[in-house]
C-alpha cells in the first residue's frame, strides 16, 4: 500500500468516527476521563463495529499508520487488536506496542475486554501480561534476572515495555486481564496471588484490583474469602471491591454481608 492509501483510510474511519458522534455521550466520557483530551464521543458498540471492518481487511497494516489524534482512534487500535486473526506472536508484538498507550481506564477495558486471543492460548497470554508486572517475581524475566525476551514489532516499529508505563494502567492492564480470562479452575490461585501482589499504583490499578477480586468472589466466593483473610490487602481496595460486589454484579445481601465481614477483620 502507498502513503495516499493510509491517508485514505484514516480518512474513512475519521469520517465513520464523526458520523457516529454522540454529544452527550462525548460529555459523559470528559467528565470520567479526567485530563483526556481530544475526545469525539463516539459509544463503544459502533467503535466496536468500525474496529471489525478494519481487522477483517488487513489490521497490521492499519496499525502500522493509525492515528493517536483522538481518544477514539487509540480505542479503535485496541479493538482492532481484539479482533484481530493471526498468528499469535504477530498480535502480541502488536499488542507490545499498543499496551504503553493505555492511559485510561476507557482504552484499557475495551482493549482488554476485546483481546479473545487470551482465552485461545491462556498459557502464553499469561506470560505476557505477567511482564507488564514489573519488578516482581511473577514476571518471568524479572525471575531470570534479565531483559525480556520481547519479539520486535512488524516493519521495524519500536516495541514498548513496561518501563514506558505509569503504575497505575501497567497495573490496571494487568488486573482487568485477569479479571476477563484468568477467573477460572486453573488460574484462580495465581490471580489472587497477583492481585495481593500489585498494590502500589494509583487509583486506577487499586480500581483494577478491585474489579479482579469481585469477579474472583462472583466466581469463587469461599477461596476469595478464604485468601482475603490471610493475606495483606489494602483496606481502600476491600472497600472498592465491596461496593462492586453490591451495585455492580448485584449480589445478595447476604453475601455482601458477608465480604463486609471480612473488611472489619482487617
Amino acid at each position: 500500500m502507498e502513503s495516499s492509501s493510509f491517508e485514505d483510510v484514516n480518512r474513512l474511519v475519521r469520517s465513520e468516527l464523526y458520523e457516529h458522534m454522540d454529544p452527550e455521550f462525548g460529555k459523559y466520557l470528559a467528565m470520567n476521563l479526567p485530563g483526556c483530551g481530544n475526545i469525539i464521543g463516539v459509544r463503544l458498540d459502533d467503535l466496536k463495529e468500525i474496529a471489525r471492518q478494519i481487522a477483517d481487511i488487513n489490521w497490521k497494516e492499519y496499525l502500522k499508520h493509525a492515528p493517536d489524534d483522538t481518544l477514539e482512534d487509540v480505542v479503535i487500535q485496541g479493538l482492532v487488536l481484539g479482533f484481530a486473526q493471526g498468528k499469535l506472536e504477530e498480535i502480541l508484538a502488536y499488542a507490545d506496542e499498543f499496551v504503553p498507550k493505555i492511559d485510561n481506564w476507557w482504552v484499557c477495558d475495551s482493549f482488554c475486554s476485546t483481546f479473545v486471543a487470551a482465552s485461545m492460548y491462556p498459557e502464553i497470554v499469561w506470560e505476557f501480561i505477567m511482564k507488564y508486572m514489573g519488578d516482581s517475581e511473577l514476571n518471568p524475566a524479572w525471575r531470570k534476572k534479565e531483559e525480556a525476551e520481547i519479539p520486535e514489532g512488524q516493519g521495524g516499529i519500536t516495541v514498548g515495555t513496561w518501563q514506558d508505563m505509569s503504575d497505575d494502567f501497567r497495573l490496571r492492564f494487568v488486573a482487568i486481564m485477569l479479571k476477563c480470562y484468568f477467573v477460572n479452575d486453573k488460574y484462580i490461585d495465581k490471580c489472587l496471588y497477583a492481585f495481593e501482589h500489585m498494590q502500589d499504583g494509583g487509583y486506577y490499578a487499586k480500581d483494577g484490583v478491585a474489579f479482579g477480586l469481585a469477579e474472583s468472589y462472583f466466581v469463587f466466593p469461599d477461596k476469595t474469602i478464604e485468601y482475603i483473610k490471610g493475606a495483606q490487602f489494602d483496606r481502600q481496595i476491600l472497600e472498592m471491591t465491596k461496593n462492586k460486589i453490591e451495585k455492580i454484579y448485584r449480589l445478595p445481601e447476604a453475601d455482601v454481608n458477608r465480604f463486609a465481614e471480612v473488611i472489619n477483620e482487617y
